[in-house]
């Protein structure tokens, strides 16, 4: 019976060894992907004005593109 519950003691041991391990580096990778993603956020950011710019841009140049094809909608 004390052999049996030696090798579960064991057992346990190693599967909490194992899984602290697994935790650690699962967090490890989490931590950079945060970076990762910090960074791409601040990149992000920095882009919005000239995001902002080109899209104030196409929705001026589909505005007049619009008006033309009205132009030339109404003389047919």
């Amino acid at each position: 019976m004390q052999t049996v519950l030696l090798v579960c003691v064991i057992l346990i041991t190693i599967a909490i060894l194992i899984g602290t391990v697994h935790f650690v580096l699962t967090m490890a990778q989490v931590r950079q992907t945060a970076k990762e993603t910090e960074i791409l956020a601040r990149k992000m950011n920095a882009a919005s004005k000239l995001l902002d710019i080109m899209f104030l841009g196409s929705s001026m140049v589909s505005s007049i593109a619009s008006r033309i094809i009205s132009l030339f909608s109404k003389n047919k």
